[in-house]
């Protein structure tokens, strides 16, 4: 028979690596979002907020955790946050701006 407790973890360490690869690009706030969701989600075997957060079993209130799920899952935004360009603020010459045109009627 396997240990329940070291199945969990080999589990938990498999969502981690798979979340990691999903959300490269995300800042950290998202990525354990992303994490604790897919989790939650083959954990509990529901899509609901309150049954996710059981599955997480943390130390705070399940009301809290399903309040900040909620507050996570309503962010519009989970798109990857952009990197400043090096160029990003330079002023570029258009070549529309400086070129003529030469139409004939």
């Amino acid at each position: 028979m396997s240990n329940p407790a070291k199945t969990t973890q080999q589990i938990k360490s498999q969502i981690t690596r798979f979340s990691t690869k999903v959300s490269r690009e995300l800042d950290k706030p998202k990525r354990r979002f992303i994490n604790e969701m897919i989790y939650g989600i083959q954990a509990s075997k529901d899509v609901k907020l309150a049954n996710i957060a059981r599955a997480l079993d943390e130390d705070i209130s399940l009301i809290k955790t399903v309040g900040r799920l909620s507050r996570q899952i309503g962010s519009k935004d989970l798109t990857p946050t952009r990197r400043k360009s090096p160029y990003r603020g330079r002023k570029t010459l258009h070549r529309e701006r400086y070129s003529t045109c030469s139409r004939s009627i």
